[in-house]
């Protein structure tokens, strides 16, 4: 950023990570105010901000940060469909089409918040033993779930064609994360036909509507969120929610968000001139 303006580049950047949550949750509470104020300095340099939700905008607004402006996020819908669907990997995991399959997918972390997917995964059992939950990504607290729920499976980090068949395999996606700036996720499994349960922000609050394309919950609140998890062993509930999410995601593509993007730049170069 120095050497940018040393040099009159125009800058613009991009928030989109709660680095003051993040710490909160790892036990430096002490340090997150001054890291928060280090990053509303630091983007206070910058001709513009861009945040990728209406939600991080309030809430950067909020705090005083200046010159914000909202870039989307897209989802390429050829990679990620309910076509990738795959009857031999769910065989692999041991089910049939019939058996509801839960996926969560990110950084295998404490402020994703998984032991409250794996929770409801393990309420949901009570009613439904046969179904399975597959958590994919790897992360600091990976080893640690896996010996405390050898239920679940742990795949690792996947990537690709093989992480979009996941997708496409499993039925539903559930993303407890409180920390969000929008969850990327979130898109990739609307766009795989998978019914979600979230909290009511970031993507799913922006792009979800509450019982058409997805379940969300107040941020927050565990029980609702388990309480939504034991709804979606309804199979037509399910079914109905994945079909409406990818008409939402076919309307996500990149083109537009590139466009954007692009306006973006060139305001910001013809600003500075």
């Amino acid at each position: 950023m120095t050497a940018a303006r040393k040099l009159g580049i125009p800058l613009v950047g991009g928030f989109h990570t709660n680095f003051k949550e993040y710490l909160v949750d790892y036990g430096l509470g002490l340090i997150a105010k001054p890291v928060g104020l280090y990053q509303k300095w630091f983007h206070s340099k910058l001709l513009k901000t861009l945040v990728p939700s209406p939600g991080m905008h309030k809430k950067l607004d909020s705090e005083g940060f200046s010159n914000i402006e909202i870039l989307g996020r897209g989802v390429d819908t050829d990679l990620y469909s309910p076509e990738k669907r795959s009857a031999s990997l769910r065989a692999k995991w041991g089910v049939n089409d019939d058996t509801p399959i839960a996926l969560v997918v990110g950084r295998v972390s404490g402020e994703k918040n998984i032991e409250l997917a794996i929770k409801s995964f393990k309420s949901m059992r009570k009613i439904c033993p046969e179904m399975v939950a597959i958590v994919v990504g790897d992360g600091p607290v990976c080893k640690k779930l896996a010996k405390a729920n050898p239920e679940v499976r742990f795949p690792g980090y996947l990537t690709g064609e093989t992480l979009a068949e996941c997708y496409a395999s499993c039925d539903m996606l559930f993303f407890p994360s409180e920390t969000e700036t929008f969850g990327n996720v979130t898109l990739e499994a609307m766009a795989s036909g998978l019914a979600i349960l979230a909290y009511d922000y970031a993507a799913a609050g922006w792009h979800g509507t509450n019982g058409v394309n997805c379940l969300k919950v107040p941020k927050g609140d565990e029980d609702a969120f388990i309480s939504a998890a034991e709804s979606m062993l309804d199979t037509n509930l399910r079914k109905r929610i994945g079909s409406q999410a990818r008409v939402t995601a076919e309307k996500l593509g990149w083109k537009a968000v590139v466009a954007d993007f692009e306006a973006i730049l060139k305001h910001a170069v013809a600003s500075s001139s």
